[in-house]
């Protein structure tokens, strides 16, 4: 199942582990935003879960690190 799968959306173990996050992929990898049907829908709904995910969050250094690579590497995102 793994193998087909990775077969299918393209292999993201290869990547090293920060970038293997959805909204990284979705925001920086061509690929990626093929893979959506709407991608300026499907990533408006990506970035309000992860709104709503950093409420929870508030301080963590790693969901600010997140958020300010998403914010260097991607126009869109911002």
């Amino acid at each position: 199942m793994k193998r087909a799968h990775l077969g299918l959306i393209g292999d993201y173990t290869t990547l090293p582990a920060y970038q293997r996050n959805i909204l990284w992929m979705c925001f920086t990898d061509p690929h990626w935003r093929t893979l959506m049907a709407d991608w300026a829908d499907g990533t408006r709904r990506l970035v309000a879960k992860l709104r709503a995910a950093m409420a929870e969050h508030v301080g963590d250094p790693g969901w600010a690190e997140l958020l300010a690579m998403l914010e260097a590497h991607s126009p869109e995102f911002r």
